[in-house]
């Protein structure tokens, strides 16, 4: 039969009514009648897509989206250690630490009175302060607890970072070096580079400077 200008085609069941059953109903297959409406649903929505109407609805919404910029490839990012430097005098102690994140770098310096500060505490605050202009000033850790011990040929350093919230969140990390500097500024990428792998990613998607 025609409707608005479309043949449509019309099916018909016939039963019989008032008569008697001679054996029970054959009890209902929940998941097998969920099954097939789910099939039939499926069959109607791709022969709607399909069809003349469906593929022009379709066209004029994908002209109304905008365009998706595409995801940044970089998951997680890490910072890596490009370089340390150590010195002393009749009455100071400092390290400089120097971090890399993909081209970028960044320089990190602790100093301190006297000749008893151990360099690797003093690595370890400079290591801190070069992540701290890597990430952003939100990131910023303190130290806790280091320890280092002889490790064969080198050093063992443990550290225990903590990030100042009311929370006390504490980060370990450790790394053997081939000194307690060294050491020290290992064991902190070891006990932050995780912690941080996506918010440097996020920072080396975008442009330099930017």
């Amino acid at each position: 039969m025609d409707v608005d200008g479309e043949t449509r085609r019309v099916t018909v069941s016939v039963g019989y009514a008032g008569g008697r059953r001679l054996q029970r109903r054959t009890a209902a297959h929940a998941a097998a009648n969920v099954d097939d409406l789910l099939s039939l649903a499926s069959r109607a929505s791709t022969a709607a897509k399909e069809s003349p109407a469906g593929i022009a609805r379709r066209a004029a919404w994908d002209g109304r989206r905008r365009p998706v910029a595409p995801a940044s490839t970089v998951a997680e990012a890490r910072l890596r250690l490009v370089e340390i430097r150590t010195s002393r005098g009749a009455d100071r102690r400092a390290a400089s630490v120097r971090l890399g994140l993909g081209e970028r770098e960044s320089t990190g310096t602790a100093a301190a009175p006297g000749t008893t500060t151990r360099f690797s505490l003093l690595a370890a605050r400079a290591t801190l302060a070069a992540v701290t202009r890597a990430a952003g000033d939100g990131y910023r850790y303190a130290i806790e607890e280091l320890t280092e011990v002889p490790s064969g040929p080198g050093t063992l350093a443990v550290i225990v970072l903590d990030d100042g919230t009311s929370s006390l969140r504490r980060f370990v990390g450790a790394a053997r070096g081939r000194d307690e500097s060294d050491a020290a500024t290992k064991a902190v990428l070891d006990a932050l580079n995780r912690v941080l792998a996506k918010p440097l990613a996020e920072i080396l998607a975008r442009p330099p400077h930017s």
